[in-house]
């Protein structure tokens, strides 16, 4: 007597469904969250209460930045600011705050 197989079609085409779901949730995952290569440019003055975060970082300065006098721009742990061109500043008569609290400093680089 031959040996019975456990294997049928109707797994076969639940498993290739499952495999398929999948699929099409990690693409939708992806498609939901923003692209890992994207930066934010600022330039000009910054003139209300602003965060910098993680989630929209690296903050590529295009030009010279201003933050206001009475206004604070606060810039999250982990956050990397770039300078776009050697002429490009940062000009604070308010308040800046700079948190490195959760072990991961702010950075900037030109």
């Amino acid at each position: 007597m031959a040996p019975h197989r456990s294997s049928s079609p109707v797994r076969a085409i639940h498993a290739r469904g499952f495999v398929l779901t999948l699929v099409f949730l990690l693409l939708f995952a992806l498609s939901a969250s923003p692209p890992l290569w994207a930066a934010t440019n600022v330039s000009g003055p910054i003139t209300t209460n602003t965060t910098w975060t993680l989630a929209n970082s690296p903050y590529i300065v295009t030009d010279d930045v201003t933050v206001e006098a009475g206004v604070t721009l606060t810039i999250q742990p982990g956050v990397v600011v770039k300078f776009d061109s050697g002429t490009d500043e940062l000009w604070v008569n308010g308040t800046l705050i700079a948190d490195a609290s959760g072990g991961s400093p702010s950075t900037s680089r030109r």
